[in-house]
């Protein structure tokens, strides 16, 4: 017996707020309000035509309103029942074809893929993807027929951007654009990407910024400065040691939690909603542990490491950049950690580029690199690791004995 569906209220359709995964309020008759993590919503239907399954998009809501999903549903399910395509609308300009429903239809398959193991995008990244092609390019090109849209009038709106002087934003969004294209010529929708022939001479190249980073020769200095500096407080301190260890970045190291720490197999496995395309995992070194014990003796609440002021908090992402430039006065930042330990590894120690670049959860390229990628190279990063933590370790034990 097929279950019966109650109707939506444009109150419940009103008050949908998005979650942490794209869900779907059915109205009936295959009609549904799916709601998505960027807290827009889209009218879509699912129906059957010439013994295939198919989902059709009308639009968004509040553009298209409760009555105007309902009617065109009714159209819909009368094509169907007079053996018509449901597919094939009047309009010139479908809704299948607008701009902003292609953006969501070929957003949501984008989410889904790639990733650690295909489990998808994280929230956080997916988001300012999102976000940067709503707030730039979906004014000028909403109610388009993705069909008709031309190279020239990309170049224009990024050039807009240009203008601006949001160059590296403007790498991103030109980027995203071209996926999204790539995905329609794929479908058959488009015969061509207006995107990919805009080549790199198009637009200013926004100028190469490194992070600020101290030397391998700087290394006993930075141990003095964090052994030696008043006002840096202990939490601080380790949180500092925990970041140059583990090569992570500062958001990641700040907010580690416990959960994430498994003691047993020596491993910090980072979940991907704290990443951008990929879980990382970190060999925790013996170094590593020594500092994860240290932490815990001033640790309360049991859920981060590096606690902050109240419950449910840990200490701020700028923690480190701030203890780093003001207490210390060196000139480096938290990013400039990860900087300074995988060119440490490199010359000192002659690791091996793949396994550096994992150990900064970069991606490898090459087939080869690639292989190894499916690896994970656990053993050779947890072997660079300890030789780093190592060399760290004997200059803080140094550095404490001299105070």
């Amino acid at each position: 017996m097929p279950k019966i569906v109650t109707p939506l209220t444009l109150a419940q359709v009103k008050a949908a707020r998005a979650k942490d995964k794209i869900y779907k309020l059915p109205d009936g008759g295959g009609l549904a309000l799916w709601v998505l993590p960027s807290g827009r919503k889209s009218w879509r239907m699912q129906c059957r035509y010439d013994g295939k399954s198919d989902t059709l998009t009308l639009g968004l809501y509040p553009e298209y309103g409760l009555a105007d999903a309902r009617a065109w549903r009714e159209e819909i399910l009368q094509k169907i029942r007079e053996g018509k395509n449901p597919k094939i609308l009047s309009d010139d300009v479908s809704a299948r074809y607008r701009f902003e429903n292609c953006l969501v239809e070929w957003f949501e398959r984008w989410v889904r893929g790639g990733g650690k193991v295909g489990k998808g995008k994280s929230e956080r990244y997916a988001k300012n993807v999102l976000s940067a092609l709503e707030l730039n390019i979906v004014p000028v090109f909403k109610g388009r027929d993705i069909r008709t849209i031309k190279t020239a009038e990309i170049v224009d709106v990024l050039r807009k951007m240009e203008q601006r002087g949001v160059l590296e934003y403007l790498r991103r969004v030109k980027g995203s654009l071209n996926l999204m294209f790539d995905y329609y010529v794929a479908s058959g929708v488009i015969e061509s990407n207006p995107v990919a022939v805009i080549g790199k001479q198009v637009f200013d190249r926004p100028q190469e910024r490194h992070f600020a980073a101290l030397s391998p020769k700087d290394l006993p200095l930075l141990i003095e400065k964090i052994e030696t500096t008043d006002g840096i407080g202990e939490r601080a301190r380790l949180l500092i040691y925990w970041q140059l260890l583990s090569m992570t970045r500062p958001s990641e190291a700040v907010g580690t939690m416990l959960s994430e720490l498994d003691l047993s197999r020596a491993i910090w496995e980072i979940p991907i909603e704290r990443m951008k395309t990929r879980a990382h995992i970190v060999p925790l070194s013996s170094a590593l542990l020594q500092i994860y014990r240290e932490a815990m003796k001033l640790n309360v609440n049991g859920i981060y490491l590096f606690e902050g002021a109240g419950y449910k908090k840990h200490l701020d992402r700028e923690t480190v950049r701030l203890k780093l430039r003001r207490k210390m006065g060196l000139d480096t930042t938290a990013h400039g950690l990860r900087s300074l330990a995988r060119t440490y590894l490199r010359e000192v120690h002659k690791i091996r580029r793949d396994v550096g670049e994992l150990l900064l959860s970069h991606g490898i390229a090459d087939k080869t690199e690639r292989a190894y990628d499916r690896s994970e190279l656990i053993d050779e990063r947890r072997e660079a690791l300890e030789l780093w933590g190592n060399d760290v370790m004997n200059l803080r034990k140094k550095y404490r004995l001299s105070k």
